[in-house]
């Protein structure tokens, strides 16, 4: 990447010997704060040098590094030894941030952005640095110059020397260097809050103030001046405010001031860096934030002008062409008529909608259709070159009239897909040349009746010309006589032009004309080699083109527009059919929802994306035959992606059609609504469910009070009073009235999850768990179960739920219990921009085929003898957990124990 001034990457002496001085200095000061040992320092600003360095100038600065670290460490400790494989550290630790950087980080612009300053962080303070302080330590140690059971502090108070001088020197020095524009009336505006910050970092790090500061922790008053900065000045400034800010605490620290002074003093400094790396990265990150906000502010601006322009850009194109004397005509690739301007009814007494649909070779002469196709072909073969010529096409009323054509392939344009061709009818100035060539007065009357420009020239030199080749160039008719008529050509353009006059050429080419004022415009010409007085003379018309090519400009944009709106709609699949059903079109919107790219489908019928029941009965080319009879259909259904995957899927076809009414093809327009037919399954079912809740609540409860309570009474009054039997039947009436009332109640809790659920609020897990123990405490202690838990974290949700859920988790665990004692334990873990919680046991464990099988509600895989229950309790879990917007799944071998694992979103 390009630095922001010159071109760095090459040989400098005197920047080398600059770099090398200023690193030696620096580091020799840094190490004059080396407490731990005398070649490690928490205070290292040349790291931040070397990377600013590397990233403004280029790596090949490496050896004034190299030179400066070698020289400063073999002045302070060591031996060469040392000193040189700290010098390589120190090198390495440079070219690897920077490298990194420049490869994942955009280079030195990484902190213009505040995703930018992450990476920088990460990439240049913390990775990069790692290598100087591992080959650093490691070789004092190898060496015998520090032992190793110092090694984990001396590298520590290494890396963070390093991380400091990367985060604190490097941001300033880089944001200078690509922002170097000085205002005095900001920097007078900068007074204030730098004042302030001052003022705060005196504070806060010194004895100097009177009102009672000195000794108290209260590093945290130096953040908002540090905000306020960010806030309004950006990054540069707030990178140059937290390097002031640092110096100024490194400084107070070492007198033995601040909040982090009570330690040895390399901890002291330690801690300090430590803090000092937070803010700065904290405040430039915001300021960074600001700065692209107010960017796109900017931006935004200037699209919402851009837009403004490209509305009367589009008004002045629609004017054009409806007031444009020439004819617009738009050919598909077989030269069938898409589109003609309104010009064509003057000109051949066609309406602009008659003759779309025809094909125009139909409608040319027999003996110029020959030489019109092979310019055609020689036009699709060869897009974006315009390509002329001249034949007879035939007027509404019979007659045969001459036109000049010029036409362009457009086809690769998916908004456009056709030639478009600028037409000219010439027939009278035809007639009119060839009758007046042999009278001068006769030819200048006819010549001044055409809008083109003429002239009659011997050998390049012009005899005659009409008042409108005049005026096209800016001169008086007589200034034109006798001019060479190459005068008139521009001038790179002029030993082309002058070739085909000696030639004789007689086609029309494209040429740049010059006018008597200097500027330039394009123009056609076409000559002709003709009598004129006796003697042999070229007739040459010219036509200013710079309105035809006007318009072609405008129309590629206004076609790339609508292009570019169609391929970027992603929720929508919008393509074209042709009218067999054929994709023609394929916008991004149709590859991210059903999977295949442009490339794949076009060509393959509609019938590929339906499923195999909808292929067989043919509903496909159903839809279509509908939709070409109605107008338009609309309708729901089932859809194969790419991967034979399935969703639901809303469709609307639009037939195309041309003036005739006959089908040109189909527009259809697809959208997945599988989730939107997921909620409404979804709803339904809850509200089947709430009915449900309804009359159990009510009107089965009754009816089943009364069963269990007659029931209940028989037992009390006539048990042992019958025979055995009727005992027995009487306690199996008993028991199954008492499992009809738990398992309506069990359904009415199971149907209530949705209708009877609190709002969500702030959920306290460790709260929730010690709650969920205590409900159960009489089963643990039974079990003798061992209960434990990780850290767990507050999320919003309904709290009462939360508590059924582990309830019945831990009930479960507690109940399908093994050999020994149950252990169960709880944890939790974020996971992108959700929780994932797990509830370990120990017990009986589950076979896999019946995963999915314990979530539904009633299903069971022990009998009641064996193990109490009605199988609802996961059935709940999961309603719950849904609910909630998560997902709930276990894990299991039999045997081994079970893990539930459910997840919660992350809100705030």
């Amino acid at each position: 990447m390009d630095a922001p001034f010159g071109h760095p990457r090459t040989r400098n002496p005197l920047r080398a010997l600059l770099l090398f001085a200023v690193y030696f200095a620096s580091a020799k000061l840094g190490l004059k704060l080396a407490f731990v040992h005398a070649s490690a320092t928490a205070v290292w600003p040349p790291t931040g040098i070397a990377l600013a360095a590397f990233l403004l100038l280029g790596y090949r600065l490496w050896p004034a590094v190299f030179l400066g670290a070698f020289l400063a460490n073999l002045t302070t400790a060591g031996n060469g030894a040392t000193s040189l494989c700290i010098a390589a550290g120190n090198t390495l630790e440079g070219l690897l941030g920077a490298y990194l950087v420049d490869r994942f980080a955009g280079g030195w612009r990484a902190l213009e952005r505040a995703q930018g300053v992450f990476k920088f962080v990460f990439f240049a303070g913390i990775l990069g640095t790692t290598a100087s302080a591992f080959i650093g330590v490691t070789s004092l140690s190898l060496l015998g110059f520090a032992p190793w059971t110092s090694y984990g502090a001396i590298w520590l108070t290494w890396w963070m020397g390093d991380m400091a001088g990367a985060l604190m020197v490097a941001p300033p020095l880089l944001l200078w260097a690509s922002q170097p524009e000085f205002s005095w009336k900001r920097a007078a505006e900068t007074l204030l809050p730098f004042w302030v910050l001052a003022l705060t970092g005196l504070a806060v790090f010194t004895q100097w103030l009177p009102w009672g500061a000195q000794g108290l922790p209260l590093p945290f008053l130096c953040i908002p001046p540090l905000i306020w900065i960010a806030c309004r000045f950006g990054p540069r400034e707030t990178a140059t405010a937290s390097l002031l800010l640092s110096a100024l605490a490194i400084w107070a620290t070492l007198r033995g001031d601040g909040p982090f002074n009570g330690f040895p003093t390399n901890e002291s400094l330690l801690l300090l860096q430590a803090y000092m790396a937070v803010c700065a990265v904290t405040s430039l990150a915001l300021a960074a934030a600001v700065s692209e906000r107010n960017l796109a502010e900017q931006n935004l601006a200037r699209i919402q002008k851009a837009e403004e322009a490209l509305l009367n850009s589009e008004k002045h194109f629609r004017a054009m062409i409806e007031n444009a004397q020439d004819i617009v005509t738009i050919l598909d690739a077989q030269g069938t008529i898409l589109f003609e301007s309104p010009s064509i009814l003057p000109a051949l007494g066609y309406h602009p909608t008659e003759l779309v649909g025809v094909n125009a070779f139909s409608l040319i002469h027999a003996d110029d259709v020959a030489q019109v196709q092979e310019r055609f072909k020689t036009a699709l073969s060869d897009p974006g070159r315009p390509q002329s010529v001249r034949f007879r096409f035939r007027h509404k009323n019979g007659n045969w009239r001459e036109l000049e054509s010029i036409g362009k392939n457009m086809l690769q344009e998916p908004a456009v897909q056709g030639v478009i061709v600028n037409s000219r009818d010439i027939t009278d100035r035809e007639a009119a040349f060839l009758s007046a060539l042999e009278s001068e007065e006769r030819f200048r009357q006819l010549a001044e009746a055409t809008q083109e420009g003429v002239l009659v020239s011997e050998e390049g030199r012009i005899l005659n010309a009409n008042l409108t080749f005049a005026r096209m160039f800016g001169y008086e008719w007589k200034e034109v006589i006798g001019k060479n008529s190459v005068d008139f050509v521009a001038h790179g353009d002029r030993p082309w032009a002058a070739q085909k006059i000696s030639t004789g050429y007689e086609k029309t080419y494209e040429i740049l004309g010059l006018r008597k004022d200097g500027s330039t415009f394009p123009m056609e010409v076409t000559g002709k080699t003709v009598p004129y007085h006796g003697r042999t003379a070229r007739v040459t018309t010219l036509r200013d083109v710079t309105q035809h090519k006007q318009f072609i400009k405008t129309l590629r944009e206004s076609e790339e527009r609508f292009r570019l709106l169609v391929e970027n709609i992603k929720d929508y699949a919008i393509f074209l059919l042709d009218p067999d059903g054929r994709v023609v079109t394929w916008n991004e919107g149709a590859q991210r929802i059903i999977g295949y790219n442009a490339v794949e489908i076009v060509g393959r019928p509609l019938s590929c994306f339906y499923v195999p029941e909808d292929v067989e009965r043919h509903h496909p080319e159903e839809l279509l035959k509908a939709a070409a009879e109605q107008g338009r259909m609309e309708e729901e259904g089932w859809r194969v992606r790419k991967d034979g995957s399935r969703f639901w899927a809303n469709t609307i076809v639009t037939p195309l059609k041309n003036e005739k009414g006959g089908i040109r093809g189909f527009a259809k327009v697809t959208q997945d609504i599988t989730e939107r037919k997921r909620v409404e399954e979804l709803l339904r079912s809850n509200t089947e469910l709430q009915q449900f809740a309804n009359v159990a609540s009510h009107d089965l409860q009754e009816p089943l009070r009364m069963v269990s309570n007659y029931v209940q009474l028989l037992a009390e009054r006539y048990r042992g009073k019958l025979d055995a039997d009727a005992d027995e039947f009487i306690g199996f009436a008993v028991d199954g009235a008492k499992r009809m009332h738990l398992l309506i109640n069990g359904l009415l809790e199971y149907a209530r999850v949705e209708s009877r659920g609190k709002p969500f609020q702030p959920v306290d897990f460790q709260k929730v768990f010690n709650d969920t123990l205590s409900n159960l405490r009489v089963k643990i202690e039974e079990t003798r179960a061992r209960m434990t838990h990780g850290p767990l974290p507050r999320v919003m949700g309904d709290g009462l739920q939360m508590g059924q859920l582990l309830q019945n988790l831990f009930g479960n665990s507690l109940k399908f219990k093994g050999p020994h004692p149950p252990e169960i334990h709880f944890s939790a873990e974020r996971k992108g921009k959700e929780w994932v919680f797990a509830c370990r046991d120990n017990g009986i464990g589950i076979d896999s085929k019946y995963y999915d099988r314990i979530f539904v509600i009633f299903q069971r895989l022990h009998a009641r003898s064996e193990y109490e229950g009605m199988g609802l309790g996961l059935a709940i879990c999961k309603r719950i957990v849904e609910r909630h917007g998560g997902r709930i799944w276990v894990e299991s071998e039999p045997g081994e124990g079970s893990t539930f694992f459910f997840t919660l979103p992350e809100r705030n």
